[in-house]
């Protein structure tokens, strides 16, 4: 209902003070003054016991009639048209001036005519007197009091305290702003009955000498003993910083810092306390540092998350390995608390990464034609890394081509003479493709696979330098590290870097334990599940980068993966940034041909459908039943395996299942389909048991095909590949994790992932092994999900689940061991299923 005010419309009600408007005018007789005539319109003009009413700019306004004490008395005395006019004679004079026009003033313009010449006739205003000092306890006690002619009346006597407002001075406007101020600061308001009392902790006394003294100042006088005097609240030193590459050794930062009077275990305890978001910290003497204001980001991530060590420190001077160069730079330059200088040395290398794209470094004439545009930026950036003893995670997208430019790497070092021997150590299964990649892309670069026998791999490690690359596996690298002990490489790269995600692996300690001047990883997911394992890779590349395990656990994975500490995430992508090189196909392979995915969606039927319901209300049943989740926590994922299973075919968990199978119907349609429209296709499991059952279907439909699994050796799947994409057989069967990487599959135009598995990551690297460099298609992918089923809630899962690596460098991870038992109770929660 619209309310109205005459012909205007009411907009609202609202809690506000009246406003007027006041003159005070001489008041004489017989030319000799009697008093004042004051006069004047308030916006209040309807008044109660309680409240004063009001319309204004179109809104009904109320004010509470207590809050505004003289000011209400206003509302009284004026005419219905708000305008108020009265007299003071000379005995109320004094009381007018310095107990009614404090409070007036609040509300008002007040235009004072009289004041000055009254000003002979008025006796002295009053004054507030504030005495502050410490107690034994370490107490800050404040005695209060109003000086007026000549006399001083202490506030803090126990008549006040206890009387009420009859024992109340005439000064009442003055002691209520002395009661205000000192109610807001004080543990207690006249605590001992003789004072007002500070709370004596850190807190309450840094928030009264920062902020209550200075609001105490504003309204009379402050005195204070030598003991307060000493409390010493200071603002946050400008810290200034230089840096440079030492002189004599280039894997050397020198960093120095002013700290302005401040030792290193100072500023560090400041930083942990803004930090902790902390007003103020309290040093050692029991000066008081504001932090209130102030903007330390850069100085805290220097210390607190980069794992510089204090101890190091002498004299405000301190060495750093150069790898901390760039991280340095992009924290300093932000002048966030530090002032900062960089020497000609640093200047120079900072400039060097951030004109990668420009530098000197010429690729190989040999491969100038070969390499596209971002591979030859590959190259440089990589080459960049190598000539300032760098290492460095090359993360481009699958099929983006990452062997041939490791290639080129090496092949540039060979023809500058700073070559040497390489060691290159890859899944089993990519070792021999490493070779013909380099008999393809490099053939002057001499390369040996280390493979046969023991005695075979014994005598080509002992001659490793008649080489220019070692190629040899994980598994073998791991058997033979005692071979290769006392052998300095010159580079050491190590392919599918994610082999080492978990750090205590034996490969992981293999690949570390290789002596070699120079470390490159090759990945297109550094990070799968874990932040801890982008920590490994680091581990490998540049021990100590990304500081202890305890300490990036502390700092960094745990922050973001608990709570997604954006904070954290910046500082990691800070450190990392300039050593992780990521494009993925869109954005650099303009000519590829498009990916479409599509999702096939099939219902559950029948007797496959009973199976599958009783299945899920006895692993539901397991779960609420379960008080400790771990404990049973395998338990419960092999059930969730079989709920799985049967959603692909029952067959897989019941060997004398007889019925039908949605899933498997509709595939082998599909696959028909595709075979008739003349298009060729890959299909992942990643259970063999599904490709067997589905060979079956294929045998019968007279459809030929070509299988990769585990037990294919690694001569017959390069064997297999080269078939495939020469000859007219239409279908591949892949499992999923044995074929999943280092295929080029490009014949195929078709990939159909038959199962989702939980790392969508590792689908779509089964899906590159087609779309990739050498496609000239259009590459359709179909997932086969059922409906009202598990898989529909992973593929919705993988979704919410894949955030983390992108934000770090732009990846997507999943993974069962990481689901937590509600994770797991949303997959089971089939709200549709009958």
């Amino acid at each position: 209902t619209k309310v109205m005010r005459g012909d205007l419309p009411v907009l609202g009600f609202r809690e506000t003070d009246p406003t007027f408007t006041m003159k005070i005018d001489e008041l004489t007789d017989s030319g000799k003054t009697v008093g004042i005539k004051v006069s004047g319109n308030i916006s209040g003009k309807y008044t109660t016991e309680k409240y004063t009413y009001w319309f204004q700019n179109g809104y009904l306004n109320r004010a509470d009639r207590k809050k505004l004490g003289s000011a209400g008395v206003l509302s009284d005395v004026a005419d219905r048209n708000g305008n108020f006019s009265f007299d003071v004679g000379m005995s109320l004079i004094d009381n007018f001036y310095q107990r009614v026009l404090p409070e007036l003033r609040r509300y008002g313009r007040i235009e004072d005519n009289a004041y000055d010449k009254l000003e002979g006739s008025l006796n002295e205003p009053p004054t507030a007197i504030f005495n502050i000092s410490l107690t034994k306890d370490k107490r800050i006690k404040i005695k209060a009091s109003i000086k007026s002619d000549g006399h001083e009346t202490d506030l803090t006597q126990p008549k006040y305290y206890y009387g009420g407002n009859q024992y109340k001075t005439k000064f009442r406007g003055l002691e209520n702003e002395i009661d205000e101020a000192l109610a807001e600061f004080s543990w207690d308001a006249r605590y001992d009955e003789t004072a007002w009392m500070i709370n004596n902790s850190d807190e309450a006394v840094y928030n009264f000498i920062h902020n209550g003294i200075p609001i105490l100042m504003e309204i009379g006088t402050v005195n204070v003993t030598d003991d307060i005097k000493k409390m010493v609240v200071r603002k946050m030193p400008h810290v200034t910083s230089e840096i440079d590459i030492d002189e004599n050794d280039d894997s050397i930062l020198n960093f120095t810092l002013d700290l302005q009077g401040l030792t290193i275990e100072e500023l560090v305890e400041i930083l942990q306390s803004y930090n902790d978001r902390k007003k103020f910290h309290k040093l050692k003497n029991g000066d008081f540092i504001s932090l209130e204001g102030m903007n330390l980001d850069s100085l805290r991530d220097l210390f607190i998350s980069s794992g510089i060590p204090i101890r190091d420190f002498v004299d405000g001077k301190m060495h750093l390995p150069l790898y901390r160069a760039l991280y340095l730079d992009q924290i300093l330059q932000s002048q966030n608390g530090i002032q900062f200088e960089g020497g000609q040395k640093f200047r120079r290398l900072v400039k060097e990464f951030k004109t990668i794209n420009e530098s000197d470094y010429e690729v190989p004439s040999s491969l100038s034609g070969t390499l596209r545009s971002y591979q030859k930026d590959g190259y440089r950036w990589m080459r960049v890394l190598f000539e300032h003893g760098f290492g460095g995670i090359l993360a481009d997208d699958m099929g983006l081509g990452k062997t041939v430019q490791a290639l080129s790497l090496l092949l540039s070092l060979k023809e500058e003479g700073k070559g040497g021997t390489a060691l290159i150590v890859s899944p089993a299964s990519l070792v021999f493709n490493w070779k013909a990649e380099c008999t393809k892309f490099t053939p002057s670069l001499k390369a040996v696979t280390v493979t046969g026998t023991a005695k075979e791999r014994e005598r080509i490690i002992s001659s490793a330098g008649e080489w220019d690359i070692l190629i040899t596996s994980y598994d073998l690298l791991k058997r033979d590290i005692a071979l290769y002990e006392g052998i300095k490489f010159n580079i050491e790269i190590i392919d599918e870097a994610q082999f080492i995600k978990n750090h205590n692996t034996a490969q992981a300690k293999a690949v570390r334990a290789v002596s070699s001047k120079h470390r490159l990883a090759l990945t297109g997911t550094p990070i799968e599940n874990r932040l801890l394992e982008l920590w490994s890779i680091f581990e490998y590349l540049m021990p100590g980068f990304l500081f202890s395990q305890e300490s990036f656990k502390k700092y960094i994975s745990s922050p973001i993966e608990k709570s997604g500490d954006k904070d954290a995430a910046m500082r990691l992508r800070k450190l990392t940034g300039p050593f992780i090189l990521r494009r993925i196909k869109s954005d650099v392979l303009k000519d590829l041909p498009d990916k479409i995915e599509e999702t096939r969606v099939t219902p559950l039927e029948g007797e496959q459908k009973k199976l599958y319901t009783a299945e899920v209300a006895k692993t539901k049943g397991m779960l609420k039943g379960s008080k400790d989740y771990n404990e049973k926590k395998i338990e419960i994922l092999a059930e969730l395996t079989r709920i799985r299973q049967i959603c692909c075919d029952p067959s897989l968990v019941y060997s004398d299942y007889k019925g039908e199978s949605s899933k498997r119907e509709a595939t082998i349609d599909l696959i028909k389909s595709a075979i008739d429209g003349g298009h060729k296709i890959l299909l992942f499991s990643q259970f063999t048991s599904m490709l067997a059952l589905l060979e079956e279907d294929l045998k019968k439909e007279e459809i030929s095909y070509y299988k990769i699994t585990g037990e294919t050796g690694k001569a017959k799947r390069i064997e297999l590949v080269d078939a495939f994409n020469s000859d007219s057989t239409p279908l591949f069967l892949i499992s999923l994790k044995a074929g999943g990487t280092g295929l080029n599959l490009t014949a195929a135009d078709i990939v159909i992932h038959y199962d989702p598995w939980w790392n969508i990551a590792v689908q779509n690297q089964a899906t590159d092994r087609a779309h990739r460099i050498g496609q000239t298609k259009q590459v359709t992918v179909y997932k086969m999900i059922c409906e009202n089923t598990i898989e529909e809630k992973i593929v919705k899962l993988q979704e919410t689940k894949r955030d983390l690596a992108n934000e770090i460098v732009s990846t997507e991870n999943m993974s069962l061991s990481t689901l937590t038992k509600e994770d797991l109770m949303e997959l089971l929660d089939i709200s549709n299923m009958a």
